[in-house]
């Protein structure tokens, strides 16, 4: 859960690792730390952890379920009734 940590609190930091670092820690798992890199620059500078889960199953990786709420400004509300 360190990197989900990270995308949190630190995210211009890992914005910041080149392609070479991500591949030497996460393999070819790396894509997948991209594309929640992707998603944590789309949510804007403040966010808000609602929710998290991780599954440890028996193969090498875990199954992480983590949903954000976003704090900024133009963040689009739901509808009221």
């Amino acid at each position: 859960m360190m990197f989900l940590d990270a995308i949190e609190h630190l995210p211009g930091v890992l914005a910041g690792l080149t392609r070479v670092v991500y591949a030497r820690e996460a393999g070819a798992l790396a894509v997948e730390l991209f594309l929640w890199l992707i998603v944590r620059g789309a949510l804007g500078p403040r966010i808000r952890r609602v929710h998290e889960t991780c599954h440890a199953r028996a193969s090498d990786t875990d199954a992480s379920l983590v949903l954000y709420e976003s704090l900024n400004e133009n963040t689009i509300s739901p509808a009221t009734p």
